[in-house]
């Protein structure tokens, strides 16, 4: 009988069997390990965002066009029930979002830029030093 099972279980794809082992821990009571999340986690997941307003890199212009967008989505689609004309609306806002979620490498910038700096406990960022062994000539920035 348990050779049935395991006949059957190997015959699932990859994806299938995990959640199956999944659903026997959380079964048992077995703790899994929380996935990490990070920068490139983050990236991914707002590429895959339908609604991408609160992600977006809009000047005061665009903030103003895509509220104005919005609001002509929920006036024609619920208000007045012309469904294909909010729509519109609606997919017009979602364009100039992703437009502007790409503008200037907004987001390529915050994925691929990490600056880290290290300052002093006053404080103050620190000063490199120039020359072998950290001699005592500072660089001037």
């Amino acid at each position: 009988m348990v050779e049935q099972g395991e006949e059957k279980f190997k015959e699932l794809s990859p994806e299938e069997q995990a959640e199956m082992q999944a659903d026997i821990d959380d079964y048992l009571g077995i703790p899994r390990p929380d996935e990490k999340a990070g920068v490139y986690q983050f990236f991914k997941d707002v590429l895959k965002i339908k609604d991408s307003s609160k992600v977006s890199n809009l000047n005061d212009n665009e903030k103003d066009a895509v509220l104005l967008l919005q609001k002509m989505d929920d006036y024609a689609g619920k208000l007045w029930s012309i469904k294909p004309l909010g729509a519109y609306y609606g997919d017009e806002a979602q364009r100039l979002l992703s437009v502007c979620d790409s503008k200037n490498g907004f987001l390529v910038k915050q994925v691929g830029t990490q600056r880290r700096e290290v300052k002093k406990a006053d404080g103050e960022p620190r000063k490199k030093k120039r020359g072998w062994f950290g001699s005592k000539e500072e660089a001037e920035e």
